[in-house]
């Protein structure tokens, strides 16, 4: 996986609006919408309670603006990236930068993750074009190292043992031109006997 292709830093197609609205603010807020969108809001109950999400469908049938209530003080900060996994295919973009913003777009990447060793996976087409203010490539790269974190830890032990942890080392080392040392054999059974034991088993 790589990140850079779910958080965009511009798109060519216009992206599908996202609203953050509170509770607070909704009735002042809904009185704004064309008259459809109000009557479909009322028929979905919805009245923007923290993270409950509406879709609202442009005269085509496609979708023209998503709602979404502000989260609560307390709630986990990437919750609010995380209506990616809630909307269909397509880019979307906040249409003012949300609070928190760096973490939004971090949870955006970090829940479309997705990792099968044995079939092919697909990620879920849903693109967010990087809220103003935010670093992008921080973003992307935090978001890409996580990837391969969960990645490593997600594969069986028969996939991913200690060779392939080595390589995985020394790939990181000499991309980032670090200093490597890897203890084995002799000197590990010596300074190392209890870690020694476990990996003969």
């Amino acid at each position: 996986m790589d990140a850079s292709s779910l958080l965009l830093e511009t798109s060519t197609k216009p992206a599908v609006s996202i609203r953050v609205v509170s509770a607070a603010d909704w009735s002042v807020f809904k009185k704004q919408l064309p008259k459809q969108h109000q009557t479909w809001a009322a028929a979905q109950g919805f009245e923007a309670a923290p993270l409950t999400v509406l879709s609202l469908a442009d005269t085509d049938g496609s979708i023209s603006t998503v709602l979404m209530g502000t989260p609560r003080q307390d709630d986990d900060p990437f919750a609010l990236g995380a209506i990616a996994s809630k909307l269909p295919a397509g880019t979307y973009q906040f249409a003012t930068p949300p609070a928190k913003a760096e973490l939004v777009a971090l949870g955006w990447c970090l829940e479309l993750y997705k990792y099968d060793p044995h079939r092919p996976t697909t990620v879920k087409n849903v693109k967010l074009v990087c809220p103003k203010g935010v670093d992008r490539a921080s973003i992307v790269a935090l978001a890409n190292a996580s990837y391969g974190v969960r990645d490593r830890v997600n594969a069986p032990a028969n996939v991913f043992g200690p060779e392939e942890l080595e390589a995985v080392a020394r790939s990181v080392a000499k991309r980032f031109k670090a200093k490597l040392s890897v203890i084995s054999g002799a000197v590990l059974k010596k300074h190392f006997p209890l870690i020694h034991v476990v990996g003969e088993a």
